[in-house]
């Protein structure tokens, strides 16, 4: 029973991960995440001050795993929850947890990391934006990070940039070493 459970979360967690890294990086910003009235977007903010750990991250590493597996066994899972993360908010932290919490096997696969739906969805954006800067810093493109990259979280990615891309580079699309 208990494995059946998890190959269902692990069905449902990957299209969703696919989704709102695909959402993150290929659509445009919506308005909601801009700046307004000199004041700054608070989901731009909490993704900026999300604080990377080592726990959070085999936390992540694992959820995505089981998100992967949900979702390489059900491709109509897999479409539904694209579809969704790309209605649900235009690439918000919002738009991704109510995608995510729509499906309560893939909130229990999450849950069953002790991430919540919120943390993981936050981290994802956290890690896409933060492994782009690194990747592009270690590339030469930039010389420094942009004001919206933390300087810890940055550290922290520099010092785990392969682990982070292998893990990313399970959601197809988004292989960020073969970039």
């Amino acid at each position: 029973m208990r494995s059946d459970l998890y190959g269902r979360c692990v069905r449902i967690l990957v299209p969703l991960g696919i989704a709102i890294l695909f959402a993150w990086m290929v659509i445009p910003v919506s308005a909601q995440m801009e700046k307004t009235a000199g004041q700054e977007n608070p989901e731009k903010k909490e993704i900026r001050d999300f604080s990377l750990t080592a726990d959070r991250l085999n936390k992540y590493e694992a959820a995505t795993k089981t998100y992967n597996h949900l979702t390489g066994e059900n491709h109509t899972l897999k479409k539904q929850l694209s579809a969704e993360a790309l209605a649900n908010g235009k690439n918000t932290i919002t738009g991704g947890v109510v995608t995510i919490e729509a499906h309560p096997p893939v909130v229990a696969a999450i849950q069953h990391t002790g991430l919540s739906t919120h943390d993981y969805v936050v981290m994802t954006y956290t890690l896409v934006n933060l492994a782009g800067a690194v990747r592009m810093k270690k590339q030469g493109a930039i010389k420094e990070y942009p004001p919206s990259v933390s300087p810890p979280n940055a550290a922290f990615v520099e010092r785990n940039y392969d682990r982070i891309a292998q893990i990313l580079a399970n959601a197809p699309g988004l292989d960020d070493s073969k970039n």
